[in-house]
Protein backbone atom coordinates (compact mmCIF):
# COMPACT_ATOMS: atom_id res chain seq x y z
CA UNK A 1 0.00 0.00 0.00
CA UNK A 2 2.79 2.31 -0.03
CA UNK A 3 4.02 5.42 2.57
CA UNK A 4 1.62 8.46 2.51
CA UNK A 5 1.96 11.77 4.11
CA UNK A 6 0.82 14.15 6.34
CA UNK A 7 0.45 18.12 6.37
CA UNK A 8 -0.81 20.13 9.34
CA UNK A 9 -0.79 23.49 8.25
CA UNK A 10 -1.16 24.99 11.96
CA UNK A 11 -1.36 28.02 13.69
CA UNK A 12 2.15 27.83 15.71
CA UNK A 13 3.85 25.02 13.51
CA UNK A 14 4.00 23.46 10.49
CA UNK A 15 4.23 19.71 10.62
CA UNK A 16 4.51 16.65 8.19
CA UNK A 17 4.47 13.25 8.75
CA UNK A 18 5.20 9.78 7.15
CA UNK A 19 3.35 6.84 7.97
CA UNK A 20 3.64 2.94 6.45
CA UNK A 21 -0.57 2.52 5.07
CA UNK A 22 -0.22 -1.38 6.19
CA UNK A 23 1.16 -0.87 9.31
CA UNK A 24 0.29 2.84 10.67
CA UNK A 25 3.68 3.14 11.74
CA UNK A 26 5.07 6.27 11.79
CA UNK A 27 8.41 6.46 9.67
CA UNK A 28 9.51 9.99 10.14
CA UNK A 29 8.30 13.48 11.65
CA UNK A 30 8.90 17.40 10.90
CA UNK A 31 8.06 20.32 12.54
CA UNK A 32 8.66 23.75 11.49
CA UNK A 33 7.96 26.72 13.33
CA UNK A 34 5.45 28.52 11.64
CA UNK A 35 7.00 32.13 10.64
CA UNK A 36 5.04 33.34 8.01
CA UNK A 37 3.26 36.26 9.74
CA UNK A 38 4.26 39.12 8.44
CA UNK A 39 6.36 41.22 10.46
CA UNK A 40 3.54 44.69 10.84
CA UNK A 41 0.61 43.28 11.44
CA UNK A 42 -2.02 45.79 12.71
CA UNK A 43 -3.85 45.80 15.91
CA UNK A 44 -6.54 42.61 15.91
CA UNK A 45 -4.76 41.22 12.62
CA UNK A 46 -3.78 38.11 12.46
CA UNK A 47 -2.53 37.51 9.11
CA UNK A 48 0.28 34.70 6.96
CA UNK A 49 2.34 35.62 4.10
CA UNK A 50 0.80 32.83 1.58
CA UNK A 51 4.08 32.14 -0.36
CA UNK A 52 5.82 32.26 2.75
CA UNK A 53 3.82 29.46 4.18
CA UNK A 54 4.20 27.43 0.61
CA UNK A 55 8.02 27.57 1.16
CA UNK A 56 7.63 26.12 4.53
CA UNK A 57 5.22 23.40 3.58
CA UNK A 58 7.59 22.48 0.51
CA UNK A 59 10.81 22.87 2.98
CA UNK A 60 8.98 20.35 6.16
CA UNK A 61 8.15 18.14 2.88
CA UNK A 62 11.71 17.73 1.61
CA UNK A 63 12.84 17.31 5.11
CA UNK A 64 10.68 14.60 5.45
CA UNK A 65 11.53 12.69 2.05
CA UNK A 66 15.47 13.42 2.99
CA UNK A 67 14.55 11.41 6.22
CA UNK A 68 12.97 8.57 4.40
CA UNK A 69 15.49 8.15 2.47
CA UNK A 70 14.97 5.80 -0.35
CA UNK A 71 11.72 4.86 1.03
CA UNK A 72 10.50 7.83 -0.54
CA UNK A 73 10.30 6.53 -3.63
CA UNK A 74 7.21 4.62 -1.79
CA UNK A 75 5.19 7.48 -1.23
CA UNK A 76 2.07 7.42 -2.90
CA UNK A 77 -0.01 10.39 -1.79
CA UNK A 78 -0.60 13.90 0.70
CA UNK A 79 -3.06 14.47 3.03
CA UNK A 80 -3.45 18.35 4.08
CA UNK A 81 -4.86 19.52 7.03
CA UNK A 82 -4.87 22.58 9.12
CA UNK A 83 -6.64 25.50 11.26
CA UNK A 84 -9.99 25.13 9.45
CA UNK A 85 -11.38 28.61 10.57
CA UNK A 86 -9.51 31.62 8.58
CA UNK A 87 -9.66 33.06 4.99
CA UNK A 88 -7.62 32.47 1.81
CA UNK A 89 -8.22 34.66 -1.12
CA UNK A 90 -7.15 33.55 -4.39
CA UNK A 91 -7.50 34.28 -8.29
CA UNK A 92 -9.32 31.30 -10.26
CA UNK A 93 -6.08 30.17 -11.34
CA UNK A 94 -4.82 29.66 -7.67
CA UNK A 95 -2.43 32.56 -7.35
CA UNK A 96 -3.26 34.27 -3.83
CA UNK A 97 -4.24 38.07 -3.78
CA UNK A 98 -3.19 39.29 -0.38
CA UNK A 99 -2.31 37.70 2.79
CA UNK A 100 -4.48 34.82 4.23
CA UNK A 101 -6.59 35.73 7.41
CA UNK A 102 -6.36 33.45 9.98
CA UNK A 103 -9.28 32.02 13.02
CA UNK A 104 -7.42 34.73 15.44
CA UNK A 105 -7.81 37.62 13.20
CA UNK A 106 -10.50 39.84 15.54
CA UNK A 107 -11.58 42.51 12.85
CA UNK A 108 -15.12 41.52 13.37
CA UNK A 109 -14.83 42.43 16.79
CA UNK A 110 -14.70 46.18 15.52
CA UNK A 111 -17.45 48.61 15.30
CA UNK A 112 -19.10 47.99 11.87
CA UNK A 113 -19.42 51.15 9.94
CA UNK A 114 -22.63 53.77 10.72
CA UNK A 115 -25.81 51.66 8.73
CA UNK A 116 -28.60 53.94 9.72
CA UNK A 117 -29.70 52.73 12.85
CA UNK A 118 -30.10 54.81 15.42
CA UNK A 119 -30.53 54.61 19.72
CA UNK A 120 -33.84 55.86 21.43
CA UNK A 121 -31.64 58.94 22.36
CA UNK A 122 -30.58 59.57 18.67
CA UNK A 123 -27.31 58.47 18.81
CA UNK A 124 -25.80 56.16 16.30
CA UNK A 125 -26.17 52.37 17.64
CA UNK A 126 -23.02 51.08 18.48
CA UNK A 127 -22.84 47.22 16.91
CA UNK A 128 -19.81 45.46 15.92
CA UNK A 129 -19.32 43.86 12.25
CA UNK A 130 -20.23 40.73 14.22
CA UNK A 131 -23.31 41.27 16.01
CA UNK A 132 -24.23 43.13 12.42
CA UNK A 133 -23.64 39.66 10.65
CA UNK A 134 -25.70 37.50 13.02
CA UNK A 135 -28.39 40.31 12.32
CA UNK A 136 -28.45 40.50 8.95
CA UNK A 137 -27.99 37.16 8.42
CA UNK A 138 -31.43 36.62 10.09
CA UNK A 139 -30.49 35.77 13.50
CA UNK A 140 -29.14 32.78 15.03
CA UNK A 141 -32.71 30.48 14.18
CA UNK A 142 -31.68 31.42 10.48
CA UNK A 143 -28.32 29.88 11.15
CA UNK A 144 -29.37 26.02 12.45
CA UNK A 145 -28.38 24.62 9.54
CA UNK A 146 -24.53 25.93 9.80
CA UNK A 147 -23.53 23.04 12.41
CA UNK A 148 -21.36 26.01 14.60
CA UNK A 149 -22.33 29.78 15.61
CA UNK A 150 -20.05 31.81 13.35
CA UNK A 151 -17.70 33.41 15.33
CA UNK A 152 -14.94 36.46 14.70
CA UNK A 153 -12.41 34.61 12.40
CA UNK A 154 -14.72 32.58 10.36
CA UNK A 155 -13.92 32.89 6.99
CA UNK A 156 -17.59 33.97 6.39
CA UNK A 157 -17.73 36.91 8.97
CA UNK A 158 -14.19 37.89 7.89
CA UNK A 159 -15.44 37.98 4.05
CA UNK A 160 -18.66 39.78 5.41
CA UNK A 161 -16.14 42.40 7.35
CA UNK A 162 -13.78 42.98 4.13
CA UNK A 163 -17.43 43.82 2.35
CA UNK A 164 -18.24 46.25 4.72
CA UNK A 165 -14.37 48.09 4.33
CA UNK A 166 -14.68 47.52 0.61
CA UNK A 167 -11.84 45.29 0.70
CA UNK A 168 -12.77 42.60 -1.03
CA UNK A 169 -10.93 42.08 -4.16
CA UNK A 170 -11.97 43.62 -7.87
CA UNK A 171 -11.09 40.98 -9.83
CA UNK A 172 -12.24 37.68 -9.90
CA UNK A 173 -11.48 35.81 -6.55
CA UNK A 174 -12.35 32.32 -4.62
CA UNK A 175 -12.84 32.20 -0.79
CA UNK A 176 -11.17 29.11 0.85
CA UNK A 177 -9.48 28.41 4.00
CA UNK A 178 -5.92 27.88 4.19
CA UNK A 179 -5.54 24.39 3.66
CA UNK A 180 -7.42 24.36 0.52
CA UNK A 181 -4.76 27.22 -0.32
CA UNK A 182 -2.28 24.79 0.15
CA UNK A 183 -3.63 21.65 -1.47
CA UNK A 184 -3.88 24.17 -4.66
CA UNK A 185 -0.14 25.10 -3.89
CA UNK A 186 1.36 22.19 -3.92
CA UNK A 187 -0.63 20.30 -6.45
CA UNK A 188 -1.37 23.15 -9.08
CA UNK A 189 -5.34 22.33 -9.11
CA UNK A 190 -8.13 25.11 -9.43
CA UNK A 191 -8.55 26.12 -5.90
CA UNK A 192 -11.70 23.56 -4.66
CA UNK A 193 -13.12 23.15 -0.80
CA UNK A 194 -14.86 20.03 0.73
CA UNK A 195 -17.34 19.78 3.21
CA UNK A 196 -15.24 19.42 6.35
CA UNK A 197 -13.45 22.90 5.29
CA UNK A 198 -16.70 24.38 4.02
CA UNK A 199 -18.32 23.57 7.27
CA UNK A 200 -15.86 25.64 9.29
CA UNK A 201 -16.40 29.35 7.46
CA UNK A 202 -20.05 29.59 8.71
CA UNK A 203 -21.32 29.38 5.50
CA UNK A 204 -22.03 25.93 4.72
CA UNK A 205 -25.67 24.03 4.95
CA UNK A 206 -24.44 20.98 6.59
CA UNK A 207 -27.82 19.66 6.19
CA UNK A 208 -27.98 19.61 2.73
CA UNK A 209 -24.14 19.05 2.18
CA UNK A 210 -24.44 22.18 -0.16
CA UNK A 211 -22.59 26.60 0.42
CA UNK A 212 -25.87 28.32 1.80
CA UNK A 213 -26.48 30.40 -1.10
CA UNK A 214 -29.12 32.35 0.47
CA UNK A 215 -27.51 33.13 3.32
CA UNK A 216 -24.61 34.38 1.28
CA UNK A 217 -27.14 36.83 -0.93
CA UNK A 218 -28.78 37.59 3.13
CA UNK A 219 -25.23 38.76 3.91
CA UNK A 220 -25.04 41.14 0.29
CA UNK A 221 -21.71 38.56 -0.70
CA UNK A 222 -20.76 37.81 -4.10
CA UNK A 223 -22.01 34.21 -4.65
CA UNK A 224 -19.05 34.38 -7.19
CA UNK A 225 -16.64 33.77 -4.08
CA UNK A 226 -17.67 30.68 -3.21
CA UNK A 227 -15.56 28.15 -4.57
CA UNK A 228 -16.15 24.86 -6.00
CA UNK A 229 -16.51 21.91 -3.32
CA UNK A 230 -15.51 18.28 -4.29
CA UNK A 231 -16.09 15.51 -1.68
CA UNK A 232 -13.76 14.75 1.30
CA UNK A 233 -10.78 12.56 0.30
CA UNK A 234 -11.00 13.42 -4.11
CA UNK A 235 -7.50 13.52 -5.29
CA UNK A 236 -7.27 17.23 -5.87
CA UNK A 237 -4.10 16.44 -8.23
CA UNK A 238 -0.83 14.82 -8.49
Amino acid sequence: MGIYLGLDLGTTTISAVARDASSGAALATVTLPNSARPAAAAPGRAELDLAALGALATRALGDLAGRLGARSAAVAGLGVTGQMHGLALLSPEGRPLGPAITWQDERALAPAPPAGAVTAAGAPAAETVLARFLRQAGGLAALSRLGCRPAAGYAGVTLYALALEGALPARPALACTIPDSMVSFLSGAAPHSDPTDAASTGLYDVVAGCWDVALVERLGLPKALLPPLRPSGTPAGP
